[in-house]
């Protein structure tokens, strides 16, 4: 084991008197005993280098306190050569690169470096040079500093200002963020602010159904955005556990992961975790990836940070989507008001018309049709192309014809479904049978059924929105469609009564007999144009005016003896004498018909009238 040497002090140095100013005890004046009882008992650690002839470092010295403070044995080392010390070359290069500076510069050197024999231990470090009597630097003399807590402490202080101002900045976001897409896109932008190399949002379609888009992204490289939608993946995973899942060394690999960490270690990265983001019910909206190019990068600390920060998100993303869906309702409700008061004073084909122009601004399309299926549930009816469509796009003709569904195109696939369907590739449809010509081009459609009961009764579609068809859409062309059917099905209704109607009041007037109604106080309230002849009045208000037992019935008794016959048996046939405008009597045959209300009372009573006059004086003239 190499001996300890008696270091010779620079004569430079003065001593004799302690710093009380007393003079020392004889027995400690020795310089050199003086100084190693000094050097041995210093409560600091203290090393000694001695400088070789060959430009290079003797480790000569370490006193008790190195020992302790160091944790490697200075007895071990003594004696060594800086670069036969066990240090690392990492750390041997910077060392004498210090020792250098000290001697160059002949000053005092502070640094601070991590020791890799000591365990990474971070010290800070003074190091002096010693001369001889003739000035020149023989030794350099250090004291080492272990400020390895106090630097644990500052990063610890660091991560949690970075974390709070993380969660400050984010939190911002979520009450500035006009939309969706903002929101998401600012959130990726401030963890990539804080240090990271690349923070994805990945939402999923309908929770989780096997698929998930990256939404927004903020990176340093091209984002790798096959590798975070794929299924196998950090993202997918928290989506399905509903857990924060996390892999601190991509290289190494973990579990159902395993493969997609490998990719992802291809790529450059090394660290990386995905948090859920779950709304108030626990259901996943999606997932916040981050990625590290630092092994090591995502702390259990962390994690809790970045949780909080997920459910932050989260709560406002699922804010903003509540918003525009109120928003959404409000348009849609306006729009449904509007085609209400619109269908007071037009057609049906104006109303569906209107109905597909209010379709295409809510949804942001720029084609739409509007179709009726026939009872059969095997035909449709073309009805109607949207304002658009029709200057615009399409061409072909066809309002009213009728064909199968069997030979309609893809969009009939609602009927088979029986429900809404997107197509937002319609070019990659292998059953798609092409476009007649005229018809407009489609890039994208969402075709939403009516139903009423087992059967389907409309179709409306839109279609060429510039982005994909969401269910947002499908709600709003869902209530609209369902509108747009309710009023035209109540306008077919009244127009099949119209129709009717008009049909009976033909019937009614053009008939050869005098079709009436009385009121039980004995007025005629309805009646025909073959009425005022038989009774030989000009204008209708004078037959309303009439009173039948005063003014009709040529005795007054017989109007009394009616109405008793049709109050017992509802029904009464008889020839009575009647008297017309002139004063002048005929004689008619006449059929009644009682019509009671709930309570079984007469309200009105339905009469035909013929004039029997000339019957019955032929009959008289012949017997």
């Amino acid at each position: 084991m190499p001996q300890r040497r008696a270091l010779r002090p620079p004569r430079r140095v003065r001593i004799g008197h302690n710093r009380a100013g007393r003079t020392m005890p004889a027995g400690t004046r020795d310089r050199e005993g003086f100084f190693h009882s000094v050097f041995r008992d210093a409560p600091a650690p203290i090393f000694v280098v001695s400088l070789r002839d060959d430009g290079g470092y003797l480790l000569e010295a370490f006193n008790p306190a190195f020992d302790r403070a160091v944790g490697v044995g200075g007895e071990k080392i003594e004696g060594s050569r800086l670069e036969d010390s066990g240090l690392s070359e990492a750390d041997f290069a910077a060392l004498k690169d210090k020792y250098d500076q000290c001697v160059r510069e002949d000053r005092v050197i502070e640094y601070e470096q991590e020791l890799e024999m000591t365990g990474g231990r971070t010290w800070w470090t003074r190091i002096a040079p010693v001369h001889d009597e003739a000035g020149r630097i023989t030794h350099l003399v250090g004291t080492p500093i272990d400020i390895s807590e106090a630097r644990r402490s500052e990063a610890l202080l660091r991560r949690l200002i970075r974390e709070q101002r993380l969660l400050s900045d984010c939190n911002m976001a979520i009450i500035r963020a006009p939309d969706e897409m903002s929101l998401l896109s600012e959130t990726c932008r401030i963890i990539r602010g804080a240090g990271y190399s690349t923070a994805c949002v990945c939402l999923g379609s309908d929770g989780y159904a096997g698929d998930i888009r990256v939404s927004a992204c903020s990176t340093q490289k091209e984002p790798p955005t096959a590798e975070l939608e794929s299924p196998d993946g950090l993202p997918a995973m928290a989506l399905r556990t509903k857990r924060a899942s996390r892999v601190s060394n991509l290289a190494e690999g973990a579990g159902d992961v395993g493969a997609w960490c490998g990719r992802m270690a291809e790529l450059g990265y090394r660290a990386g975790i995905a948090l859920p983001l779950l709304d108030s019910d626990g259901m996943p909206l999606g997932a916040l990836a981050i990625l590290s190019v630092v092994p090591e990068d995502f702390a259990a600390g962390e994690v809790r940070i970045f949780q909080e920060l997920a459910d932050d998100v989260a709560y406002g993303l699922s804010s903003i989507r509540s918003q525009e869906r109120h928003r959404r309702v409000d348009r849609v409700n306006s729009a449904r008001l509007r085609l209400l008061q619109f269908a007071s004073n037009h057609t049906i084909e104006e109303l569906l018309e209107q109905t597909l122009d209010q379709a295409e601004e809510l949804t942001g399309s720029v084609v739409g049709f509007y179709h009726f299926v026939d009872e059969d549930q095997a035909s449709l009816t073309l009805q109607e192309w949207s304002t658009r469509t029709k200057a615009q796009f399409c061409t072909a003709q066809g309002r009213g014809a009728h064909y199968p569904i069997a030979d309609a195109g893809v969009w009939v696939d609602c009927v088979y479904a029986r429900k809404p369907v997107i197509h937002n590739d319609y070019a990659s449809l292998a059953h798609k049978k092409g476009m007649p010509e005229g018809h407009a081009h489609v890039v994208r459609e969402l075709v939403v059924p009516v139903t009423r009961g087992d059967a389907i009764k409309a179709i409306l579609g839109v279609g060429n929105k510039p982005t994909a068809y969401g269910d947002e859409d499908i709600e709003t062309v869902s209530l609209l469609a369902d509108l747009a059917w309710e009023i035209a099905d109540r306008k077919l209704a009244e127009d099949a009564l119209k129709s009717s109607e008009r049909k009976f009041r033909e019937l009614f007037e053009e008939s050869f007999d005098g079709l009436f109604v009385t009121t039980p106080e004995g007025h005629i309230a309805e009646f025909n144009k073959k009425v005022m002849d038989i009774l030989g009045y000009d204008t209708a208000d004078e037959v309303r005016a009439l009173d039948l037992a005063r003014d009709v019935y040529a005795r007054s008794s017989d109007r009394a003896k009616v109405i008793a016959a049709v109050e017992e048996t509802g029904t009464a046939e008889y020839d009575i004498d009647v008297k017309r405008k002139d004063g002048s009597v005929i004689t008619a045959h006449c059929s009644l018909t009682a019509v009671r209300g709930a309570d079984g009372r007469v309200t009105q009573c339905r009469g035909i009238m013929r004039d029997v006059t000339e019957r019955r004086q032929a009959d008289a003239a012949t017997s």
